[in-house]
């Protein structure tokens, strides 16, 4: 694989530099114990550097799993109140698309709950406009909850029909 063979480069990268260090130490004429000393400073560094580099990627790896556990729970949430059955994701890919995929559906649904309470609102102010001219009362549906497309296509025929006798 690719990423082994870089990996091995990054290996050979430092067996390089390490191999320069000890000639120009040599060169310069630093004893042993300092030599010792100076590579146990570039061992160090190393080290740092690469756990910061280890760290960094388990804490994406956490937001993405932590954001993977929150849209499912909003997409439960979404599909209940849109009727909707329970969202499944693909269980075979992987955190990053999984993360995308989730994400993704979480903002159509909210789109659809969106365009679903506007379309109620519209429809109650006409209903209100027709039951004032007809002297009727108002369509019975529950203005909190999210209208099913059924409710809102009853909701339509019923406009329909008053608009008619109107």
């Amino acid at each position: 694989a690719l990423s082994e063979v870089l990996a091995a480069e990054a290996v050979s990268c430092l067996n390089r530099a390490m191999a320069a260090l000890r000639d120009i130490w040599e060169e310069i004429g630093i004893p042993e114990e300092q030599r010792l000393e100076r590579t146990e400073v570039v061992k160090k560094h190393i080290k740092n550097l690469l756990g910061m580099m280890v760290a960094e990627e388990e804490s994406l790896k956490e937001r993405l799993l932590k954001s993977i556990a929150m849209c499912r729970k909003e997409l439960d949430i979404l599909c209940r109140e849109l009727h909707l059955d329970p969202f499944e994701a693909e269980e075979e890919s992987t955190i990053l698309q999984m993360e995308k995929n989730l994400r993704t559906r979480v903002e159509v649904l909210l789109k659809q709950k969106k365009d679903r309470k506007q379309e109620l609102k519209t429809l109650r102010e006409q209903d209100q406009d027709l039951c004032d001219i007809l002297c009727t009362t108002p369509f019975c549906i529950d203005s909190d909850a999210v209208p099913s497309l059924e409710d809102l296509d009853r909701y339509r025929r019923h406009l329909a029909s008053l608009t008619a006798e109107k």
